[in-house]
């Protein structure tokens, strides 16, 4: 039963290749002309929330990155899979923003090949731009830095981070660079954004508006902007466990705005780009995050 659960989750997430609608099927389920009810919006609210509790407890409380990082993949599997499996009109509309997603028709996300050209230069880009960041800070702010440094590498201890283990900061930064962003994009900007946007709009507009007067709002600006940063703020709400411990408290307060403001930049990729073109993004900051903490621990790039 756990395994029908499971691929229950994953196949409205992954099933961009599928042929199972049509376009114009594609194009009513996620413009809201849809008559389908799919999954109420307190549904959404609690999965985007899950992850809270989940990091708290196995990173805050256990101290375990590996097993932080496992919960929250698992978790971002299994809450799709539950609500697709109450609700299978939501594994519909998922599916369908995924096949949109990866540069199907009736959406602006350009051609998959061009979104493969999009996530190298992106990811590339983000991650030269970290490096870069990274040395003027030690250059222009060399107190500061190398505080923020002794805190941080006095942490990653405490989670098995050390100069003397260099084959196992290797395999997670590894794994975290290939597997999470990958995850996360499929979790917030498809699957959590889009029963945002069918399922808020009820909440702004009369009880008996029209499904037309749903589709105004949820594409229009206003509409778009506030169901982007509430998703985000979801997304941002997870990552306060972990910089907060890693970070001194501004930092960590001006980390987690950031993250909002970040989650929001992946949006409009997927939106414009496309998924594979955020998740290139994606990897490019997750791997940004492994640069920092390793040249936290062996200060390779200030010699």
């Amino acid at each position: 039963a756990r395994g029908h659960l499971c691929m229950r989750g994953v196949q409205p997430i992954m099933s961009v290749v599928s042929a199972e609608s049509s376009n114009a099927d594609d194009e009513s389920l996620l413009e809201g002309t849809s008559s389908a009810a799919g999954a109420p919006l307190w549904a959404f609210v609690l999965g985007g929330l899950l992850p809270v509790p989940v990091v708290y407890v196995t990173f805050v409380r256990l101290q375990s990155a590996w097993g932080a990082a496992l919960a929250l993949e698992a978790a971002f599997v299994l809450v799709p899979a539950a609500i697709c499996a109450v609700w299978p009109e939501t594994q519909k509309r998922v599916a369908a923003a995924a096949r949109q997603a990866m540069g199907g028709s009736g959406g602006q996300q350009l051609s998959l090949r061009a979104q493969l050209l999009a996530a190298v230069a992106l990811g590339g880009a983000t991650l030269v731009g970290a490096a870069l960041a990274i040395l003027l800070f030690e250059h222009f702010f060399a107190s500061e830095w190398s505080h923020a440094t002794r805190q941080v590498r006095r942490e990653a201890l405490i989670y098995g981070f050390s100069r003397s283990d260099e084959e196992g900061v290797a395999l997670f930064g590894a794994w975290f660079c290939a597997v999470n962003p990958l995850l996360e994009e499929l979790f917030w900007r498809i699957f959590l954004a889009h029963g945002f946007d069918h399922r808020a709009a009820s909440h702004f507009l009369p009880a008996n508006a029209a499904p037309r007067a749903i589709q105004k709002w949820t594409r229009g600006t206003r509409g778009t902007a506030a169901l982007w940063v509430a998703t985000s703020a979801f997304y941002a709400s997870y990552h306060a466990n972990v910089v907060f411990v890693f970070l001194p408290l501004p930092a960590a307060a001006a980390a987690v705005a950031g993250l909002v403001g970040y989650g929001v930049l992946l949006q409009l990729l997927v939106s414009r780009v496309g998924l594979v073109g955020a998740v290139g993004a994606h990897v490019g900051a997750d791997a940004a995050v492994i640069l920092g903490l390793t040249d936290a621990i062996w200060e390779y790039l200030r010699r």
